[in-house]
């Protein structure tokens, strides 16, 4: 950054500070500019200007504002919902920056900024299909980093489909195959009753499209 000292009259000698307390003389820094490299903080600048036997007079005080290096840090709370009515808050951890979430709807699409979305947190709510998520964060006039993008995965709304393969059969020794059809889903459970309303458990009919109703005695649902 180089700082340049205008409106002077006499020679130069510039200083340096880093609480804009304590200045000291930078060696051979007496030209009318002054060029700063690599800092690592804050850092003030002010030069003393000497005309002939006069007093000293000093300079205003030029900042340079030294910003830590931008990190992304980490997004948690992704998660798979139902399609529809859904909410998932997503939350941006470890990051040194001002945030700006952005969204995709591929891992390596293009993401577009979303309007006011600048938190640590961000609700996702009622998504329809995949949406990727990522976090764009910049310290100061430092460069800009992305986070790595994260997915809410959305599953179709559950379908019950049909049963099919009902009959009459007779009491005591019989065998009847169900199957079921039309579905959307995983199978979790296949249920019986007797009264057509409180339904119970099959035990170990988790994930089959069929089930055989043997040896019944009572109409059953």
């Amino acid at each position: 950054t180089t700082l340049n000292l205008n409106s002077y009259r006499g020679n130069i000698r510039w200083q340096s500070s880093t609480d804009n307390n304590v200045f000291t003389f930078i060696d051979g820094a007496t030209a009318s500019s002054y060029t700063a490299t690599d800092l690592t903080q804050t850092t003030y600048y002010r030069a003393v200007v000497k005309n002939g036997v006069c007093d000293s007079a000093i300079s205003t005080v030029g900042t340079v504002t030294v910003s830590p290096v931008s990190v992304a840090g980490t997004i948690s709370g992704a998660t798979t919902v139902c399609t529809g009515t859904n909410s998932t808050v997503l939350t941006l951890n470890n990051n040194v920056g001002t945030i700006q979430w952005q969204t995709s709807d591929s891992l390596n699409g293009t993401y577009t900024d979303i309007n006011l979305a600048t938190g640590a947190t961000y609700t996702a709510s009622n998504l329809t299909r995949a949406t990727y998520y990522r976090a764009v964060v910049t310290s100061g006039a430092c460069a800009s980093v992305n986070s790595d993008a994260v997915v809410i995965e959305v599953s179709p709304a559950a379908v019950g489909g049909t049963i099919g393969g009902e009959q009459p059969v007779p009491f005591g020794v019989n065998t009847t195959a169900l199957s079921l059809t039309g579905y959307t889903g995983t199978i979790a459970k296949w249920q019986s009753s007797l009264d057509g309303v409180t339904f119970s458990d099959i035990s170990e009919t988790a994930g089959a499209t069929s089930f055989e109703a043997v040896n019944l005695e009572n109409t059953t649902y």
